[in-house]
């Protein structure tokens, strides 16, 4: 690792793996321990399958624009440096430097986990209610298509639907786009936004674009599940003092890693208890996300005792599964999303967003969504106050 300064640079035009990368800069050990653990942590996925540039784009960044990773952070010292000074300047002028101190800006703090006081459920159930009746709930769709002069709906309805005939949508049966649902209903749109995982998109698309739900398609998704144990903190000789631990594929324990999320988040556990949260599955056990509840937590108790020496009864556990869980970028991604791309442009009016293509992390797809609104505005001829 103290080597990672000389190391030699990627290859040109090369998609590397992250091990690849990894490996090349700090070494196969530090690649095997360290990168694949925080690679099953954070992506439940396969170091030896994922791309490196669309994985975690902001560590080629630095390699690309600095020739490695200490020097990237070097940089980055002296620019957190140079931003305080400013700050003391602009504050001895009596000027704002909020866009300075904050999380993540360049003379604040890093970035610190937050979550919701009652969990991420708070984030759809406020979009919701905001939304109000123009949300629709347990309608299954089945397809998406042309409307219009670009294939209307089945039986030629008059861009009426539904069983009794009602309308949907606009009700307009020249509206450029139609979406099917299993009820035999159509609504007409003038855009259409799919913000589903990979594996539910593509059959949506098949009979529209075979070409761009094809590519849709070889984006793969590595399912999870979660186990949620409670625990009297006494016996675990108090509240654990961290974030929790991942583990190394190999190592011996079979989960990815362990959350102590009441550590983590307050409020999540009562005065004298304690909450973990388990993770286990991904790319390398696929089967794990469907095995039967009591084997999947008694695994997990075995693994927290290893790892933990945690021998505690839990007050009780809970298990959530996630059997499309995380968009997994092999090698290949940016390829896959430049052709889906492509194939929207001849598609105006349609939209591909979420985990499975621009980024995991919930900040990444409310990052990427904030781009696609305007996108959307001005295909729809609105501006930015609608």
């Amino acid at each position: 690792m103290f080597g990672e300064p000389f190391a030699r640079r990627q290859p040109e035009g090369v998609d590397e793996t992250i091990f690849e990368f990894a490996s090349r800069r700090i070494g196969v050990e530090a690649a095997s321990v360290l990168i694949d653990a925080m690679v099953s942590g954070v992506f439940a996925g396969n170091i030896h399958e994922l791309s490196l540039s669309s994985s975690l784009p902001k560590m080629a960044a630095m390699e690309e624009e600095h020739g490695g990773l200490v020097m990237a952070m070097l940089a980055r010292m002296r620019e957190r440096r140079t931003a305080r000074r400013e700050v003391e300047e602009r504050c001895l002028r009596g000027e704002k430097v909020e866009e300075l101190v904050q999380p993540g800006g360049p003379a604040g703090p890093g970035g610190t986990l937050t979550s919701f006081r009652r969990g991420l459920d708070t984030l759809p159930e406020a979009l919701a209610q905001e939304l109000g009746d123009s949300m629709r709930y347990g309608v299954e769709v089945v397809s998406v298509g042309r409307g219009g002069e670009g294939g209307g709906p089945p039986g030629g309805d008059g861009g009426r639907s539904g069983p009794a005939g009602g309308d949907a949508g606009r009700g307009d049966s020249m509206a450029p786009w139609a979406v099917r649902a299993t009820a035999g209903e159509t609504l007409f749109a003038d855009a259409v936004v799919v913000a589903l995982p990979s594996p539910r998109a593509e059959p949506l698309l098949k009979d529209l674009d075979l070409g761009l739900s094809s590519t849709i398609g070889a984006i793969a998704t590595a399912g999870l599940a979660v186990v949620a144990l409670a625990f009297d903190a006494a016996p675990m000789g108090g509240t654990p003092d961290g974030f929790g631990f991942l583990v190394p594929r190999g190592t011996g324990p079979r989960i990815l890693g362990c959350l102590w999320d009441s550590s983590i988040f307050p409020g999540r556990a009562p005065e004298g208890k304690v909450l973990l949260r388990v993770m286990i599955g991904g790319a390398h056990d696929p089967e794990a996300v469907m095995e039967e509840e009591g084997a999947l937590v008694s695994q997990v108790r075995a693994d927290l005792e290893t790892t933990m020496g945690l021998e505690a009864e839990p007050l009780f556990s809970r298990v959530y599964r996630w059997p499309l869980g995380i968009g997994q970028y092999t090698v290949g991604h940016q390829g896959r999303v430049d052709i889906i791309h492509r194939r929207l442009h001849g598609l105006p009016g349609l939209w591909l967003v979420g985990g499975s293509f621009y980024g995991i992390s919930m900040n990444a797809c409310i990052e990427k969504a904030g781009e696609q609104v305007e996108e959307i505005l001005s295909c729809l001829g609105s501006g930015p106050e609608t």
